[in-house]
């Protein structure tokens, strides 16, 4: 899931040097504005199969937020 999330995150990032983990956090770690930040989640959507709704993207700072809310809604 983290590899997939990454190669996610790199198309967004002009920081192509940077270390992507779970506790990389989108705006500060990887200076995303809140617009790519959507852009993620939803290609994030687009792949795992899921749907996250816009009150819960205010939740997800970090990749492990992102990784976390995809687990609870896939098993």
């Amino acid at each position: 899931m983290l590899d997939k999330i990454r190669e996610i995150v790199f198309k967004y990032t002009e920081n192509a040097d940077v270390e992507i983990s779970e506790d990389t956090v989108f705006m500060t770690d990887l200076r995303l504005d809140s617009y790519e930040l959507v852009l993620v989640l939803s290609d994030v959507e687009k792949a795992f199969g899921v749907e996250i709704s816009d009150r819960d993207i205010a939740g997800m700072k970090t990749v492990r937020d992102v990784m976390d809310y995809i687990s609870a809604r896939k098993s």
